[in-house]
């Protein structure tokens, strides 16, 4: 028997959004793969005001009011952005907790992790 492919998967948290969990749970659902190590991403989300929160989201402003529109109107069971747990999946695989460095876009695992 061939050995499955072993897959690392990078985390900010065990709850997900669904359209990521659909893409991860034929990974694990597969004979041909698994997950055998998780990364969660330690770092803690900054804080912003409210006035730096709207700064920065007056370019989709209309974006979000034609998406609430449309999810109003054009209701549907099958959410992509509602909240799936993934513990159950990635119980067994090796969990390892770091802070990574960002340095512009890009961001870095420090030596320590």
């Amino acid at each position: 028997m061939k050995r499955k492919l072993r897959i690392g998967i990078l985390l900010y948290s065990k709850q997900v959004d669904k359209w990521m969990y659909e893409a991860i749970k034929p990974i694990i659902d597969s004979n041909y793969a698994s997950v055998e190590l998780v990364i969660m991403d330690d770092r803690p989300v900054p804080k912003s005001s409210i006035l730096t929160k709207i700064r920065n989201n007056i370019p989709f402003l209309f974006y979000r009011i034609y998406e609430k529109i449309d999810r109003r109107i054009f209701k549907s069971s099958n959410d992509a952005f509602e909240t799936m747990d993934l513990d159950d999946f990635i119980q067994n695989a090796t969990t390892i907790h770091v802070s990574p460095v960002q340095k512009g876009k890009l961001d870095y695992f420090n030596e320590a992790d």
